[in-house]
């Protein structure tokens, strides 16, 4: 009975949107990484607020593979990493 519950719960909490709200845009940042690594792109400007979830992911990903990113905007704040 025990593990019933657990499976129920276990289900329940995997297929919750308030707790995976964000495993999609997960996902696209992972792709997104994938295309800049396959051309080369390391430098981003952009000037809107949707990119701006992306950012943390991008640098994650290429501070894996010892790669600089450098990302910036029209704000003064600027994000970059350097291997």
């Amino acid at each position: 009975m025990t593990f019933l519950i657990v499976v129920i719960l276990s289900i329940s909490t995997y297929k919750h949107n308030a707790l995976n709200w964000s495993k999609e845009m997960d996902k696209e940042a992972y792709v997104m990484f994938q295309l800049f690594d396959k051309n080369e792109i390391q430098n981003v400007y952009n000037e809107s607020d949707n990119f701006k979830y992306y950012v943390p992911s991008l640098i994650y990903y290429f501070s894996l593979n010892k790669k600089e990113f450098h990302y910036s905007t029209n704000e003064k704040k600027q994000y970059s990493i350097h291997r």
